[in-house]
């Protein structure tokens, strides 16, 4: 009974059983309710649909365009919030633009969450749509008219904002540009008035009348002349386009009226034209059939194109108008020409710096409207490169923000700074006709891969290239500063970065330290730096040429001796000295330089006519490996001058071409190329494309566009994030791969260029671009596999294209291109059977998915640096635990470890609840007993201790004083 009372005293659980219980509803979410609730049972009070997202959106709906009274138009929207819905039209006009000329508000608190319609009836000022009358007085001449309409919340509206920024600010918006109507379309208007008889007739006495000069009391015979240069790049494409015409005050054509026709043939004017090379002169005389008559009081000249008519393709010079002064055209001057023709490109060229130095300053591209007329001045003045960077400025809309928003607002403010293909192509043309190396780079590329509209058309890309091909060899021997030689840095290489320097940098102050003392290779690396503009350092031959002499005649070191010897023939930067450069030649080739061994062939090739001599040379230099030792024996087959052949021999002489072409010889290979473009050979079969590729290679080897990607790169190391913008445009539009990347990753670093002065998206472009280049880098491949992986912003996935990028790096040698394509097919993605054969994978042999995705991280693990720990050695790791587990679980073996696991665990449990009630009752009953002794024994042990304590006073051990349980019970 006592022990049934300690058992049940040990268990005071009611009130932790009911903790424990609500501690479990709180778990699992549960609500208490009032009433009866099933899942059947509809709630009565509807839920808010907190899921759903409305997405606000506005647009415009018009039949007609045309700029007309009451014209309606119709507004569909969805406003997720109370909102304001504004509509404004926007007019650029004769002599002011930005003027607001209709505007109209409404709110919607009703109608919210629901698609919407409104129609409106647009009404302009009268003196807009109607023609002149006895009311209206004037009309205007109206060049573009932008309808705006706009969507804002009432919480986030913003009042006393200014003209534009309403638009800018909202939260759904949408535009369009209407047609305008000239002055002499429109219609007359109803004024719904009565008019006094006398008033009506005296405005129609005077609307037909010719008004007579004030200064002049009468009608008299007078003469004027106006002497227009104009430069003219092809006949007129229509009937008529207008070169000068006068426009009385009714908006009507009056004389004189000079167009030009489609047979370039002019009438009634006295022209005096000069040809292209400045030398050659016409002169032609059309008389007037009868006198006209003309008052200057009264409308006005136009020059060109109006809104009435088409204007010529070319650029107007000098205008000038000699009122009552006819004057014969001995008189005007003639067109500059001879001396005079070089400083009027020299002063283009002054004008083109200064404009460019405007555009790379911060924010000057924002103002770039006064930049393209300085290089529309320019262009005309005949720099070429100034009508390059128009056709740049014109085809991917430079100043123009990424928004279309920002572009539609921008319409009006700036007019040239639209994206007009049309306009691109011919100042690029009239770049390329003047010979400029970057525009006939940037219509090649145009034309090899057919993009912004340019028909892909490879013989005409090849005519492009070819023509700077052959002329880049020529380019890098003239000693012109806006040329340094083009190397391949990119922005994502901080190692490359580092090396590059100034003239003032801490490298090239170092090289210069170790050069005055002597270091052969610092004279070197010096000597070549200035003499080509390498690593940063401005092209200086000369400075080049004394440490060329430095080097060769105070070291004796092999590689200056040569370098200083080819200047010596060549007078580059010093004075000819043939003698002492073939001395310099023979201590050079002595030294084993295959240079100098091949620099003695050509002494003998060209000067001494010797040419056994100079291929005996020639052959020793190929053998030690100088690609312009084949380059030269090939030349000799193809004249038909080797030492003991007759006649020429293509084939023998192409093979020494194909030789040199791979150790990256210009000239070998543009020869190379010209084989593929004919297909004449056995050996070179017709193939465009690869002619194209080849003559692009030589042609990207040009020293002026390394001069413009030197400026990107070294405004980029300045921090000048404008200037390099810039000039890695200018740069990318030639088609050269490393400034469109870099140009992209400029643009992933600084977004807001972007998306300020562009209006195409830079990095989706520029990417896309370099990924279609025979030499893209595998990173480039990768960034756009996950464009279209992930989905890249407006652009939708596309798996197809993401599987062929990451199967580009792949082959390319790039771990991360195996890794991605081993998780696209853990993703369950299929990888197409194409793409496992360029990648050299047997399907035979991977049938499975396990053993294709193996195989694709082992790959990946080789690829990888295998000294550290890489995303492929954690794929690879987990992908053979997975396997091993996955075999294991299979296995006979692990249902019996299992039982055995479960039989262990149930029989430890048995034994220590059979431990539990099997002892603690023994336990109970012992203390019991143990008590009940203790209880009796109390009263024997007081009354024998005072006996005990006289027998032993002091106690000397615990026997003695009874500690013994056996002793005391004894006892």
């Amino acid at each position: 009974m006592e022990g049934s009372q300690g058992l049940s005293q040990r268990r005071p659980q009611g009130p932790f059983l009911w903790l424990l219980l609500l501690l479990v509803l709180v778990l699992l979410k549960y609500e208490p309710s009032l009433g009866k609730k099933t899942l059947l049972t509809t709630p009565v009070i509807p839920q808010p649909e907190e899921n759903v997202f409305y997405e606000d959106f506005i647009n415009l709906n018009i039949l007609d365009k045309r700029v007309r009274n009451d014209t309606e138009i119709s507004v569909t929207y969805l406003c997720s919030k109370p909102c304001i819905i504004t509509i404004e039209a926007i007019a650029s006009l004769e002599f002011k633009a930005g003027v607001s000329v209709y505007k109209k508000s409404w709110e919607n608190d009703n109608h919210l969450r629901t698609t919407w319609n409104q129609t409106v009836n647009l009404k302009f000022p009268s003196n807009m749509v109607f023609r002149d009358d006895f009311v209206i007085k004037h009309s205007l001449i109206v060049h573009t008219v932008i309808l705006y309409a706009w969507l804002s919340h009432k919480q986030a509206r913003i009042y006393h904002v200014k003209q534009g920024e309403g638009y800018l600010q909202a939260i759904a918006r949408d535009y369009t540009l209407l047609e305008t109507v000239p002055p002499f379309e429109r219609p007359y208007k109803e004024h719904r008035v009565c008019l006094k008889w006398g008033l009506e007739y005296t405005w129609r006495l005077q609307a037909n009348r010719i008004p007579q000069c004030l200064h002049e009391s009468v009608l008299c015979l007078y003469s004027f002349t106006v002497s227009v240069w104009l430069y003219l790049l092809r006949y007129c494409k229509k009937s008529l386009c207008g070169i000068l015409y006068f426009i009385d005050s009714e908006e009507m054509y009056g004389s004189p009226a000079v167009f030009l026709n489609d047979e370039g043939r002019m009438d009634r004017i006295e022209i005096r034209s000069v040809g292209k090379n400045l030398k050659s002169h016409q002169h032609e005389t059309f008389n007037f059939r009868e006198d006209f008559y003309y008052d200057d009081t009264s409308g006005y000249l136009v020059l060109g194109g109006s809104a009435y008519s088409s204007g010529i393709e070319g650029y107007f010079g000098t205008v000038k108008y000699y009122r009552l002064n006819g004057l014969e055209t001995e008189k005007l001057g003639v067109l500059a020409h001879g001396g005079q023709k070089d400083s009027v490109i020299e002063n283009g060229r002054k004008l083109f710096v200064t404009t460019a130095q405007n555009l790379s300053r911060e924010d000057g591209l924002y103002y770039i409207n006064s930049s393209v007329l300085s290089l529309m001045d320019s262009s005309c003045m005949g720099y070429h490169r100034a009508s390059y960077v128009l056709g740049v400025i014109f085809e991917i809309g430079l100043g123009m923000p990424a928004d279309p928003v920002q572009v539609s607002l921008a319409v009006i403010k700036i007019t040239s700074q639209c994206i007009d293909l049309f306009q691109g192509l011919l100042y690029s043309l009239v770049a390329a006709q003047g010979g400029d190396r970057l525009a006939l780079m940037n219509l090649g590329y145009k034309h090899y891969q057919g993009i912004n509209n340019y028909p892909r058309d490879l013989e005409l890309s090849y005519a492009y290239y070819s023509d700077v091909a052959v002329k880049t060899p020529h380019d890098q021997n003239t000693a012109d500063g806006d040329q340094a030689f083009v190397e391949a840095v990119r922005l994502q290489d901080d190692e490359l970065l580092k090396a590059q320097t100034r003239e003032s940098g801490d490298l090239f102050m170092w090289l210069k330290h170790e050069a005055k003392r002597g270091d052969a290779a610092a004279q070197q690396r010096l000597g070549q730096m200035l003499f080509w503009g390498q690593q940063g350092v401005e092209k200086n031959p000369k400075a080049a040429v004394e440490w060329y002499a430095k080097g060769a005649l105070e070291t004796g070191d092999p590689v200056s001796l040569y370098d200083y010897s080819i200047v010596l023939f060549k007078g580059q930067g010093v004075k000819k000295n043939k003698r002492l450069a073939v001395q310099l030649m023979r201590k050079a080739a002595s030294k084993g330089l295959p240079q100098a061994v091949n620099g003695l062939g050509w002494y003998y090739h060209n000067f001494r006519r010797d040419y056994a001599k100079a291929a005996k040379y020639w052959l020793k230099a190929e053998t030690m490996g100088s690609p312009e030792a084949s380059f030269n024996l090939g030349v000799l087959y193809l004249d038909g001058i080797y030492p003991g052949q007759t006649g020429r021999n293509h084939t023998v002489a192409a093979d020494y071409f194909y030789k040199a072409a791979e150790g990256g010889h210009m000239e070998g290979t543009l020869r190379c190329s010209q084989y593929y473009m004919t297909g004449n050979l056995a050996s070179f079969p017709r193939d465009p494309e690869k002619a194209v590729i080849w003559a692009k290679f030589v042609a990207e080897k040009n020293g002026y566009l390394g001069h413009v990607i030197r400026k990107a790169l070294n405004a980029y190391l300045d921090l000048s994030w404008y200037e390099a913008l810039l000039y890695y445009i200018l740069a990318a539009e030639t088609g050269n791969e490393v400034s469109q990347t870099n140009l992209a990753h400029l643009c992933e670093e600084k977004k807001h260029l972007a998306k300020r002065y562009l209006a195409t998206d830079c990095v989706w472009r520029y990417y896309n671009f370099s990924v279609f280049q025979s030499n893209a880098p595998t990173f480039a491949y990768l960034k756009v596999g996950d464009f279209y992986y992930y989905g890249y912003q407006n652009q939708s996935r596309n798996l197809d294209i993401s599987i062929q990028m990451y199967s580009q790096a792949a082959l390319h040698g790039d771990a991360q291109g195996f890794y991605n394509l081993a998780i696209l097919l853990e993703e369950g993605y299929s990888i197409p059977s194409d793409i496992l054969d360029s990648l050299e994978i047997d399907k035979t042999l991977y049938t499975s998915k396990i053993n294709l995705h193996q195989e694709l991280y082992e790959r990946c693990w080789n690829l990888s640096n295998q000294e550290s720990v890489s995303p492929c050695t954690l794929a690879l790791l987990y992908f053979h635990m997975k396997i091993f587990l996955k075999n294991i679980w299979h296995s006979s073996m692990i249902y019996f470890l299992g039982s055995l696991v479960v039989f262990s665990l149930v029989a430890f449990i048995m034994q220590y609840f059979w431990v539990l009630f099997c002892v603690r009752p023994q336990i109970s009953s012992v203390s019991g007993q143990a008590a009940a002794e203790h209880s009796s024994s109390d009263e024997n042990t007081q009354g024998n201790r005072a006996a005990e304590q006289e027998e032993h006073p002091v106690p000397n051990n615990a026997e003695e004083i009874g500690l013994n349980p056996q002793h005391t019970s004894s006892s």
